[in-house]
C-alpha cells in the first residue's frame, strides 16, 4: 500500500487485480441540456445542393420517360385525330391599272396590307403629255365636224333645189326627152354629193367622240395613278421593277388571302370516316412550333363507291382561321409543314 494525503493509505496497483471504476460525481439535477456543437455550414450547403441535384435528375428522367411512352405509344382520345399536311395558299393577283412606268413600290414582299392600301405609283408624266395632245385632237375634230356639218348643209340645199327643178319640168305640157334626163342627172349628182358630205360629217362627229373618249380615259387615269391593294393580306411576291412599264391588267405583285389557307392532308378511312366538315381543328406549323392556330374542317373526301373496295386513304383538307393568319409574323408558304 502506498501512503495518500493526510495519512490515508492506498492499495497499490497490481495489473492483476479489477479496477473500480467510479462514476462521475452527480451534482444535481441540470437545468439545461448538453450544448451541441455548431454543425459545418459549408457541408450543410454542399448537402443540400447535392439533394437538389439528385431531385432535377430524377424529374428529367421521368419527363424522358414520359415523352418516350408517348412516342411508343400515341393513343388519342375518342373522337381525336392527328395527322400531318402540307399548308395551301391562294394567291391573289394585284393588276396595273393602265400602261405606264412603275415610279415607286410602296410596299416589299412579306409586308402585310390592308384593303385599298397603296402598293406602287405609277408614273404619270407621259399621259399627262398625252392628254395635251389629245386635247388639242378633240379641238380639231370640232372644227372638222362643223365644217364638215356646213357642207351637209349646203350639199342637202343643193339636193332640194335640184329635185324641185326636175318637178318643175316634168309637170310642164310640152318638155323635150333630152330636157327631163339633163335635169335628172343633175338631180342625181347632187344627191350623191349630199351622201358624200353626209357621210363626212358623220365620220367628223365619229372622230370627236373618239377623241373626247380617249381625253376622258386619260384623264381618269391620272387619279388612278396609284396600285392598291384589292384585300387584307400579305405581299407574297413584287412582280415587276421601277422604272418596268407592264401591260394593262398584268400582275405587279400577288398577295396571300387569309381567308383562302388550308392544310391538305390523307386520313386512312377508319379515322377520316368520323370527320364531318365544320368540325373544329388546332394547327401547328413546323416552322411556328409555339404558335397554334385555329381551324375548321372545310372538306372530307367521300367513302369508295364500291361496297368491296380496298380501304383507302380519304384527302381532308382543314381551313386555318383568318384573322390568325394576319397577325403572324412570317409568310405563309404553300408547301409548309403542319400538324392537325
Amino acid at each position: 500500500m502506498a501512503e495518500g494525503p493526510r495519512g490515508v493509505m492506498k492499495p497499490a496497483y497490481s495489473p492483476n487485480r479489477p479496477q473500480r471504476i467510479n462514476p462521475m460525481p452527480r451534482t444535481g439535477p441540470q437545468k439545461h441540456g448538453p450544448q451541441k456543437p455548431a454543425p459545418d455550414q459549408p457541408a450543410a450547403r454542399r448537402g443540400r445542393l447535392r439533394l437538389a441535384f439528385v431531385l432535377l435528375a430524377i424529374v428529367m428522367l421521368a419527363a424522358a420517360a414520359g415523352y418516350w411512352w408517348t412516342l411508343r405509344h400515341p393513343g388519342l382520345p375518342a373522337g381525336f385525330v392527328q395527322a400531318e399536311g402540307r399548308l395551301e395558299t391562294a394567291a391573289v393577283p394585284i393588276l396595273a391599272n393602265f400602261a405606264s412606268p412603275i415610279d415607286s413600290f410602296a410596299v416589299k414582299e412579306g409586308e402585310l396590307v390592308k384593303s385599298g392600301q397603296i402598293i406602287a405609283q405609277l408614273d404619270i408624266s407621259g399621259v399627262k403629255a398625252e392628254l395635251a395632245r389629245t386635247e388639242a385632237l378633240v379641238g380639231q375634230a370640232r372644227l372638222a365636224l362643223d365644217a364638215a356639218a356646213a357642207e351637209a348643209i349646203q350639199r342637202r340645199g343643193q339636193l332640194a333645189a335640184a329635185e324641185q327643178d326636175l318637178k318643175r319640168w316634168q309637170s310642164r305640157a310640152v318638155v323635150t326627152k333630152a330636157a327631163i334626163e339633163q335635169r335628172q342627172a343633175t338631180r342625181d349628182a347632187a344627191a350623191a354629193t349630199a351622201a358624200t358630205a353626209a357621210a363626212g360629217e358623220q365620220a367628223a362627229a365619229e372622230a370627236l367622240d373618239t377623241a373626247r373618249k380617249e381625253a376622258e380615259r386619260l384623264k381618269a387615269q391620272l387619279s388612278d395613278d396609284r396600285v392598291t391593294a384589292p384585300k387584307d393580306g400579305r405581299i407574297r411576291y413584287v412582280l415587276a421593277d421601277v422604272g418596268e412599264t407592264p401591260q394593262p391588267g398584268a400582275p405587279i405583285a400577288t398577295l396571300i388571302d387569309p381567308d383562302a389557307v388550308f392544310v391538305a392532308l390523307s386520313l386512312p378511312e377508319a379515322a377520316a370516316a368520323h370527320l364531318q366538315p365544320g368540325a373544329e381543328a388546332m394547327v401547328v406549323l413546323e416552322a411556328l412550333p409555339d404558335t397554334p392556330f385555329a381551324g375548321s374542317v372545310s372538306f372530307v373526301a367521300g367513302a369508295p363507291a364500291a361496297a368491296n373496295a380496298a380501304p383507302a386513304d380519304r384527302h381532308v383538307r382543314v381551313h386555318v382561321a383568318g384573322a390568325l393568319v394576319r397577325t403572324q409574323p412570317v409568310a405563309l408558304e404553300t408547301g409548309m409543314r403542319a400538324k392537325v
